[in-house]
């Protein structure tokens, strides 16, 4: 097998690596962890089924602006934990990203992408390729980064326009925010609401996924709060997986009926 870095190889970041071998029909076949933390005796998926059910894609969105900083710890004790659940995780970290806000031209419902070509085209093809969402953000007087907020915008009012495929229909999603104090549950709100309103489920975890500290050092700290980002990983991981087996069994998503736009003031 070969081993295969996840998300950004910097010198001075926390470092996770996941099996993956050269098995030519599995293209995702990596070795599985059981919830116990065992490797099940280093055994390969033994069929394509098992390795569809068992190994999935996380990508997780960081909008800290700072490298190392608080929202970059809860992401990498996301990644852990999703790693070391057998899985493969992307993080992207949206300060190396240059990218406009939408401009509300409304060019993608008759096109089915947005107009604007920048780095937003990249992460967003990226979200559509995952099966796992997650959102990690610090707390600006008490709601989320702009940066995270510009961006999300544009990717989700572009999805599924113009007759394209709607991308994040029923794909988990999480957030995950930080403050020194207060504005955390304002924030942690303000992101669910793009899941909410795209039928993506939420996993949820022992707590609201927060974790509280001023500076890098600070984070880590907070026992409760990593450990809550450790439980959402594992939660969120067994819910994709039972997505998985339930489309192996036949059970079919649930239809959605054609939109219905009420306008508030009748014309």
């Amino acid at each position: 097998g070969r081993d295969f870095p996840s998300g950004d190889a910097q010198a001075d970041e926390p470092h996770f690596f996941v099996k993956r071998h050269d098995f030519p029909t599995f293209d995702r076949c990596q070795i599985i962890v059981a919830p116990n933390g065992d490797l099940n005796n280093g055994n390969l998926c033994k069929s394509k089924k098992e390795c569809f059910v068992m190994n999935k894609k996380v990508l997780i969105l960081s909008s800290s602006p700072r490298k190392g900083g608080n929202s970059e710890t809860l992401a990498a004790a996301f990644a852990k934990g999703a790693l070391e659940a057998g899985n493969l995780v992307e993080t992207v970290h949206l300060r190396e990203k240059d990218y406009g806000f939408c401009r509300g031209c409304l060019a993608c419902q008759k096109l089915g992408h947005c107009v604007i070509r920048d780095d937003a085209v990249e992460v967003t093809a990226k979200m559509h390729d995952a099966d796992v969402l997650v959102f990690a953000t610090p707390v600006y007087y008490a709601h989320p980064s702009g940066r995270i907020f510009s961006f999300l915008d544009r990717a989700f009012y572009s999805n599924g326009r113009a007759g394209m495929p709607d991308a994040f229909r029923f794909k988990p999603g999480a957030s995950v925010a930080v403050a020194r104090r207060g504005g955390i549950s304002a924030s942690f709100d303000a992101l669910n609401k793009y899941f909410g309103i795209s039928q993506m489920p939420v996993a949820g975890s022992t707590y609201w996924n927060m974790v509280h500290g001023a500076v890098a050092e600070d984070a880590p700290q907070d026992e409760e709060g990593m450990q809550t980002l450790r439980n959402l990983a594992r939660n969120m991981i067994w819910m994709m997986r039972c997505f998985a087996v339930g489309r192996e069994q036949g059970v079919p998503y649930p239809e959605t009926e054609k939109k219905v736009s009420t306008n508030f003031v009748r014309r």
